[in-house]
């Protein structure tokens, strides 16, 4: 998790469930640094997460990738310019990264060669890889602000199915761990809520309604019931 001392300054901490410890990973806010966004790959054994000179908001966001054996990190890539929605993602096997690239829109980022392939241009946000197939969903604008849908994109042959129609704000997708569900957060009653979209049944559930703010949803590592 991140520990926010200031808008300048956060660390990337670790948790140890077993003997109830805290540990930090980074020394970032000894520097005046912050850091954002942290995730682990697939096998756990490297963090990602997106590192700001000075502020939150710096012009030259990078995305970095923590090896926790020696807790060493090298930077992937760095923003031509300032975007807190660059939120990265891993996919299947810790080969690329998904991203919002400022210039251009969501992209699918090789980790060895740097490469990066458009996916969709525009505002396309928060990326989030099927658990099995071969397909992405995320959060993408229809007509303007802040009218946002969440498409399922078929990275194979490039099918583009609607899996939550467009209303204010529908954001941070992410699978189930079967893949037959979505969690997102949603704007649409004026409150950022939680909700479940069963992708079988073509249902929609309110996890949350009131008028908290509810934000970032993920799943535990079970089977959706």
């Amino acid at each position: 998790f991140i520990k926010e001392y200031s808008t300048t300054k956060s660390d990337i901490m670790i948790y140890d469930l077993a003997t109830d410890s805290i540990t930090n990973l980074t020394n970032f806010a000894s520097d005046n640094n912050y850091v954002h966004g942290c995730k682990f790959n697939i096998d756990d054994t490297k963090i990602l997460y997106v590192y700001t000179a000075g502020n939150k908001n710096s012009t030259t966001p990078s995305i970095k990738e923590l090896t926790i054996a020696t807790l060493t990190s090298s930077t992937l890539y760095t923003d031509s310019g300032a975007n807190p929605n660059i939120a990265p993602e891993y996919n299947l096997d810790n080969t690329k990264l998904y991203f919002t690239n400022i210039a251009n829109g969501l992209v699918s980022f090789n980790i060895s060669t740097s490469a990066i392939t458009l996916i969709q241009s525009g505002n396309r946000y928060f990326a989030t890889q099927h658990p099995t197939l071969n397909k992405i969903a995320y959060s993408s604008i229809f007509g303007s602000d802040p009218n946002y849908e969440i498409i399922d994109r078929d990275l194979g042959n490039n099918t583009v199915t609607t899996l939550v129609t467009a209303s204010a704000y529908n954001i941070y997708p992410r699978y189930s761990p079967d893949g037959n569900s979505i969690i997102y957060t949603s704007y649409s009653s004026g409150f950022h809520q939680l909700k479940k979209r069963n992708l079988i049944t073509n249902t929609t559930t309110n996890l949350t309604s009131d008028s908290i703010t509810y934000l970032y949803p993920d799943w535990a590592n079970i089977v959706d019931s």
